[in-house]
């Protein structure tokens, strides 16, 4: 179980929430949504590393495609990825 994450898996995670978030529309973000998803349920990741990823895949749903308070939905995706570069290894 890991309780860190690399530099590599943070860059894709991030890059995989962004796409998600400033795609189009849902259906256009389900494909890195779904990645995402994956990454989450099986790298092995436990502790505070699972529940923040998690808590991402939520924050990113709800921000995905072109839904209402859009720039508050983005708020906490970023608040997530930035608890999340906390665990960093070094």
């Amino acid at each position: 179980m890991e309780l860190k994450i690399t530099q590599t898996e943070y860059d894709k995670i991030e890059h995989l929430a962004r796409c998600t978030v400033s795609a189009y529309s849902k259906k256009d973000a389900n494909p890195y949504l779904t990645q995402l998803e994956f990454i989450a349920n099986s790298s092995g990741y436990a502790g505070s590393v699972r529940n923040i990823i998690s808590e991402l895949c939520g924050s990113v749903r709800n921000a995905a495609g072109s839904v209402a308070d859009k720039s508050r939905k983005t708020y906490f995706v970023e608040m997530d990825l930035a608890k999340l570069k906390d665990f960093i290894e070094e």
